[in-house]
């Protein structure tokens, strides 16, 4: 299951690398092990089950973390 969720995870950083949505320096390797950690069952189950945390508050808590890992911060206006 690991493994499968790892190379799913891979093939949409290989989509996001190829629509140049990668930060400079993020590597496809990179991106997708990110997003296999991020999209894991155990990061759920530690911060809504364990800690209490709503599910739309995880959603924007990964949204936010994978914004902040793979794209280049905004400009200024």
């Amino acid at each position: 299951l690991q493994a499968e969720r790892l190379r799913g995870m891979t093939m949409f950083a290989d989509t996001l690398a190829a629509n140049r949505h990668l930060r400079r320096g993020v590597t496809t390797r990179e991106a997708a092990e990110v997003l296999w950690t991020y999209n894991s069952a155990e990061l759920y189950r530690l911060l809504v089950i364990e800690r209490g945390w709503t599910p739309p508050r995880y959603g924007r808590w990964v949204a936010a973390a994978l914004t902040a890992a793979f794209l280049p911060p905004r400009p200024k206006s």
